[in-house]
């Protein structure tokens, strides 16, 4: 495989993304609009016409390895005018919407509502302008387009991936797997002598028994191949089977090859390539027949598993005992194919590591002890940096093996691995496999995992709702599915797929070297930024800053413009923190996503600019300390999500309630109290705790619109709930994503119990609630799960 072409290959599929959503809004405002001012309205028909041409050379550019600087710099102008194409149309919808919540959207009786709304863009706000733009930007893109569809196609013919081949025979050490080997073995060798009732039946089994499926599942370069060959290789497994065959299958589970390789045998003539896959299987089925066989199928990536059940069932005729060993990096292969529980290998403990990477290193070369001490220091240094991974310490030590000399080791545990051509073409392929076999909605969201910063505990329901505010989460099936739902599934896929590891804390972690991964498909667009020397790239556009020290290059090199996400992570001082965000927000119009949990940093209001980021989705603020909000908070119509726990704020700017799109809103119960009028949110998913008072869109009432929260709701100080027609007015009837909700009232001797218990009868959940608690009832409390 070539490594060009995957960091090509996340960039043209972000590109690819941004011009499908460009023409469904093209089209949508178009088909809403036919009264557009014609200059406008032709200028978007051109945009419309050109962007199923400039889509199909995008996904043609896709996953091809774009060495040519023409070519490469084209493509590059493709996805800024996408972006910006982004940019302009959801600002569009942005003043639409902003106008519709403030009142600003009086029409005449002699001009429509789009035609006035184009003429004050023309007066106002330059969007007309950034039309023509984008509309220049394309014409000049699209002259070249006939000569750069040339070119990609002459890359589809001539350029070839490096196809990764194994084989049965042991090339490499291995250590630190004896646990793992002896389980192995222990099935395979009695297997046969277990009763049949005792052989777990899993996805891939079938009514045979005769036949095990032992997977071997583990990311890329753990080391499964190896064992497996260790295994086929071992003399009591030589032993035990008559038949034993190794077949490398790869990505194309090729029913006819496989079938070739097992059932072609020395003695024989070679099967023709003319030959039926009918005929192939039966001489599969003739060479099985009654005999103990072990088939290994090597990197399998059959995951709907229908190749599979083509040439299982003529495997079935074996004798009893007979097995067939998988590798592979799918969990999804392992579910599919296995009849038994999967062999999981992780990464080598750090002393079975330090063997392996010494045993590549130095070889058996002799060295004065005085400088192998040396080259053992800077080597070890350089293992704790591949985490375990045996293909990362065999193709490094290699590396370091090649040039035995102190500043070369120094030179190599001071760079990163994708930094060196040979480490690339050789752990890169095996990494990047479980990548490639990803769709290009996991590849983008996976890629953007990057910003993180090592180390970091991923937490699901966040970047869900990160990878929402960067529309990354599409629901192109139409099906009434929540974002988050869809977020979700995403999320779980990667999981499965060994990308995110769970830990014990309900949160999840990436192996350092699959974030290397990430980091390497996303070199362009996303960065972190610590302490360590280097230059911003130009073409960033999420920034993760770890370091206060890099907050004058940030402003001096960085094009701020085009930053779509800002985290901060680590200490800052506060006084000069408040200076520079200022100052970035101002720039950062396009901004989506903007993280401030993490700093450390002790703010006492947010900077008015960010009133300006009209892109805005997803806020943090939490843990800041910060008492005030500026008092346009509420013109942040696309604002999705906004956080701000361990918060001070003792007022709320009033229109807070005009943030029509917020879906999640999490913060202190006195805090979210504030709120005039948080019934407008109807969109809201998620309310922890509503306070009744009596005070004028502060009452019970406002629960009625919100007929889309989920998980839990407490609803305290219901002594001011005044009769039950007021408590049905909540129409928690009606709210039937809720699974528990807490009903609060102060005991109150004065109450009568009658008025009372109406009141309750007032609050009646709906019928799919799964926990309700009441505290204050009559002075009891009452509770039903």
């Amino acid at each position: 495989m070539d490594m060009g072409m995957i960091g090509t290959r996340v960039g043209g599929w972000f590109a690819s993304y941004v011009v499908n959503k460009l023409a469904e809004k093209v089209s949508l405002h178009l088909d809403d609009r036919y009264d557009l001012l014609t200059g406008a309205k032709a200028m978007a028909e051109d945009v419309k016409a050109r962007l199923p041409r400039i889509r199909a050379v995008i996904q043609a550019a896709e996953g091809r390895p774009i060495r040519d600087a023409a070519l490469a710099a084209w493509l590059r102008q493709l996805k800024d005018a996408a972006y910006e194409a982004d940019d302009v149309l959801d600002e569009l919808e942005f003043k639409e919407l902003h106008d519709k919540l403030h009142g600003k959207s009086k029409v005449s009786d002699f001009v429509s509502h789009a035609v006035k709304l184009l003429k004050h863009f023309i007066m106002s706000d330059d969007d007309l302008k950034n039309l023509k733009n984008l509309a220049g930007n394309l014409e000049k893109i699209y002259l070249d387009i006939n000569c750069m569809e040339e070119q990609l196609k002459d890359y589809t013919t001539k350029q070839r991936s490096v196809t990764r081949e194994t084989s049965s025979i042991i090339q490499d050490i291995v250590v630190g797997r004896d646990k793992e080997r002896d389980m192995i073995l222990d099935v395979l060798l009695h297997l046969a002598d277990e009763p049949e009732s005792s052989i777990k039946c899993g996805t891939g089994s079938s009514s045979y028994p005769s036949l095990g499926v032992l997977p071997i599942v583990g990311i890329g370069g753990v080391g499964k191949t190896a064992l497996a060959q260790l295994i086929y290789n071992d003399e009591r497994v030589a032993r035990h089977f008559e038949l034993r065959k190794w077949v490398y299958v790869s990505d194309n589970f090729d029913v006819k090859r496989i079938s070739k390789e097992l059932a072609y045998d020395s003695v024989l003539a070679r099967i023709s390539d003319d030959s039926s896959l009918d005929g192939i299987l039966g001489k599969v089925g003739d060479a099985t027949r009654n005999k103990r066989f072990l088939f290994v199928l090597d990197d399998v990536w059959d995951e709907t598993g229908s190749k599979w059940r083509e040439l299982h069932g003529v495997l079935t005729s074996g004798a009893k005992g007979s097995m067939v060993l998988v590798t592979t990096q799918s969990p999804v292969v392992a579910e599919v194919m296995g009849t038994m529980d999967p062999i999981e290998l992780k990464s080598l403990q750090e002393d079975d590591y330090w063997i392996l990477f010494e045993h590549c290193a130095f070889g058996e070369k002799n060295l004065e002890e005085e400088r192998k001490e040396k080259l053992q220091t800077i080597g070890r240094k350089i293992s704790e940096k591949l985490h375990g991974l045996p293909l990362a310490g065999k193709v490094l030590g290699s590396l370091l093996n090649s040039k035995l000399d102190e500043d070369y080791w120094k030179m190599i545990l001071e760079s990163e691995w994708w930094e060196h051509e040979y480490v690339l073409d050789n752990i890169l392929p095996s990494l990047a496999l479980s990548y490639e076999h990803l769709n290009a909605n996991l590849k983008q969201c996976f890629a953007y995992c990057s910003i993180f910063p090592r180390g970091y505990c991923l937490e699901k329901d966040r970047l869900v709702q990160i990878w929402m505010a960067q529309g990354f989460i599409q629901n192109k099936s139409r099906v009434t599915m929540r974002m988050e739902d869809i977020g979700g599934q995403i999320f779980d896929e990667l999981t499965n797929r060994c990308f995110f590891l769970p830990t014990l804390t309900d949160k999840y972690v990436m192996h350092d070297l699959i974030r290397e991964l990430a980091v390497y498909v996303s070199l362009d667009e996303c960065l972190v930024i610590s302490d360590e020397k280097g230059k911003i790239p130009e073409t960033i556009r999420h920034l993760t800053l770890r370091t206060d020290k890099k907050m004058d290059a940030i402003m001096g090199t960085c094009r701020l413009q085009n930053l779509r996400s800002i985290l901060f992570f680590g200490d800052y001082d506060s006084e000069k923190f408040c200076s520079f965000l200022d100052g970035m927000l101002k720039q950062s119009k396009s901004l989506r996503v903007l993280d401030l949990s993490y700093s450390q940093v002790k703010l006492k209001k947010l900077p008015d600019a960010i009133s300006g980021l009209s892109h805005l989705r997803y806020l943090d603020v939490s843990c800041t300390k910060i008492k005030q909000l500026p008092k346009s908070f509420g013109r942040l119509c696309h604002l999705q999500v906004l956080r701000m726990r361990s918060c001070h704020l003792k007022r709320l700017p009033q229109d807070v309630n005009k943030l029509s799109n917020l879906r999640h809103l999490y913060g202190e119960a006195d805090t979210i109290s504030l709120i005039t009028g948080i019934g407008d949110l109807i969109n809201l998913q998620e309310l922890e705790e509503f306070q009744v008072t009596k005070k004028r869109r502060h009452e019970i009432g406002e629960l009625k619109g919100l007929r889309n929260l989920r998980r839990r709701l407490v609803i305290k100080n219901l002594e001011n709930v005044n009769s039950k027609e007021e408590a049905m007015e909540a129409m928690l009837k009606d709210k039937e994503h809720l699974t528990a909700l807490h009903l609060v009232k102060k005991l109150d001797a004065r109450s009568l119990p009658d008025a009372e218990k109406e009141i309750f009868e007032g609050l009646q959940p709906h019928p799919s609630l799964k926990e309700l608690r009441i505290k204050g009832y009559g002075g009891w409390r009452v509770c039903r799960h």
